[in-house]
């Protein structure tokens, strides 16, 4: 792994491939919030594949860095997904 940055409270690791790691230190997280978030290529994409299956989403949110929507998954927990800003092949 490659440091890529690291901060108070947060570090991010490149992997090989390109695949980055986010580590940020959380002191209490909000109920059925999950531990970790996801990060695809296509985001409007797996958006309309989320909705069209009938999970609850929200709106996609543009972020200076990344645009990301929540989805709540059958048990009630809730998962980030986030777009990829990897410009070109990995």
């Amino acid at each position: 792994m490659r440091k890529v940055a690291h901060m108070p409270g947060m570090a991010i690791l490149e992997l090989r491939g390109g695949t980055h790691l986010v580590l940020i230190k959380k002191m209490l997280p909000r109920p059925n919030q999950v531990s970790f978030d996801l990060m695809v290529d296509d985001l409007d994409l797996h958006h309309g594949l989320l909705k069209n299956a009938g999970y609850t989403t929200t709106s996609i949110k543009k972020g200076g860095v990344h645009s990301s929507f929540d989805v709540t998954e059958p048990s009630g927990h809730t998962i980030t997904f986030n777009d990829s800003h990897v410009a070109g092949p990995v």
